[in-house]
């Protein structure tokens, strides 16, 4: 088959093909019975196509890509920044709130002091436990 021919039936099923590329179409389906198979087959094929239905895709499917590609085309790069590091460290603050009220609520429980100081897990310390006489006479002499 030539390839010439072959090419024009390709291209009869997509395009318009002028009035000399129709007479030499039909010409060679007329003459070539391998020709008449391929125009079948190609036929047959497009139709099986059309008749398919996609069953993996959501219905406008198309328009929620498309909208998708819209709006990101439509972000200045700060915006893009913003958002890809948003959602890198959203799932990180959201462990590390959890891991600071886990330690916090460790830290209340065991030293049974309701406040922030107990929350922190800071020791109570008095006057008593940071003046020291007996060292305050050592380092004046």
């Amino acid at each position: 088959m030539d390839k010439k021919l072959k090419e024009l039936l390709y291209r009869s099923f997509d395009s318009e093909l002028n009035a000399e590329e129709k007479r030499l179409l039909e010409e060679a389906l007329a003459q070539s019975e391998e020709l008449r198979q391929e125009k079948e087959m190609i036929t047959s094929l497009r139709g099986n196509i059309k008749r398919s239905k996609s069953t993996s895709f959501n219905p406008h499917f198309v328009d929620r890509v498309m909208e998708k590609i819209h709006s990101i085309e439509m972000k200045d790069e700060s915006e893009q920044l913003f958002d890809s590091l948003y959602v890198f460290f959203r799932p990180i603050a959201i462990a590390a709130t959890v891991l600071i009220i886990a330690i916090a609520g460790y830290n209340i429980s065991t030293t049974g002091n309701l406040s922030l100081e107990g929350a922190l897990g800071v020791p109570e310390v008095s006057v008593d436990d940071v003046y020291d006489p007996a060292l305050a006479l050592v380092s004046e002499e």
